[in-house]
């Protein structure tokens, strides 16, 4: 379905922004977690050139065995690119809407598995449950989801809108 037949000129220059907005945001995120994986390399670097310079044993795990979270960053930015060609490009709000739902119910199912392991684990237990959430996920995915969920309410909206104009518009009045 196109989109001109049922949204406003400004209204679909409105939605386009705000896709892009929600595309950027995802790419920042990526960006967000390079900088904070580099930034953590470096100080296990640093760390055991210390512990060669104090004369001890230089040791460390490298890489991120089960860490999925760069792929799931990579998935949020594929499908957020994605609805906002979609929208921009090929008009089309259904298969936006689609992408859109998948990319919140990819972020679900990643805070709520690590909302599990946070409880299930009894991982610091002097720290409040908030703080523990804010060291997993970072403040800047919740913010990604808020825009997603947001986009996806937005194209919901325009989806039933179009029904409803749909179904008036095909009734005979006596």
């Amino acid at each position: 379905m196109k989109i001109y037949k049922h949204v406003s000129k400004k209204e679909r220059k409105l939605l386009v922004v705000f896709c892009f907005v929600v595309f950027a945001m995802s790419v920042a995120n990526m960006a967000f977690f390079a900088v904070d994986k580099y930034n953590e390399k470096v100080e296990e670097i640093q760390q055991n050139l210390m512990r060669k310079a104090e004369g001890g044993i230089a040791w460390g795990v490298y890489g991120d065995y089960g860490d999925d979270r760069p792929f799931r960053r990579f998935s949020s930015i594929v499908f957020s690119f994605l609805v906002f060609m979609l929208v921009f490009k090929f008009q089309s709000i259904w298969a936006s809407a689609v992408g859109s739902a998948i990319s919140v119910i990819i972020f679900l199912q990643w805070f709520l598995r690590d909302y599990r392991l946070i409880v299930q684990e009894e991982c610091c237990p002097e720290l409040p449950i908030a703080k523990k959430l804010f060291l997993t996920i970072y403040p800047s995915d919740y913010l990604f989801f808020v825009l997603a969920s947001t986009l996806l309410i937005w194209q919901m909206s325009v989806i039933r809108r179009s029904k409803f104009n749909f179904v008036r518009r095909n009734q005979i009045l006596p």
